[in-house]
């Protein structure tokens, strides 16, 4: 059976529309201001019990807006102007051959003369584990 995904006429619809436009509701931890929209847009009086059903189906699409939000890329968040985003540099693609190169440079200067070329050694690592931390 296919699903329905998105369409205004459902429940899950309507969230996902309101959290596709609004992305800064996903941000929250309470539903209060989301339950509000929804009584403001069913035309219900703000003491007005909502079902449960309606409140479970907002805690779903919630979740899944949430976790294609992280997944599908921030890219999409960061021209939607989603607040707290940041974009991950560019790193070069040959970045393992040069931590490979760097580990070999490491083991040449240990073995010529550990004393004497410590220091250098030590400049290497950290270079290595900065190659390593843009690696990701």
């Amino acid at each position: 059976m296919a699903k329905r995904s998105g369409k205004p006429d459902s429940i899950g619809g309507y969230f996902r529309t309101l959290f596709r436009s609004k992305p800064e509701l996903l941000q929250q931890k309470k539903n209060d201001e989301i339950l509000a929209h929804y009584r403001r847009d069913k035309g219900m009086s703000e003491n007005e019990v909502i079902e449960k059903r309606i409140i479970n189906n907002l805690a779903n699409v919630k979740s899944v807006e949430r976790k294609n939000y992280r997944k599908k890329g921030r890219k999409a968040a960061v021209s939607a102007g989603a607040p707290n985003v940041v974009e991950r540099p560019r790193v070069p693609r040959n970045l393992e051959a040069l931590e490979i190169m760097i580990d070999e440079a490491m083991m040449l200067s240990r073995s010529i003369d550990r004393e004497l070329l410590e220091p250098i050694w030590r400049q290497l690592r950290a270079a290595r584990n900065q190659v390593v931390m843009m690696m990701g």
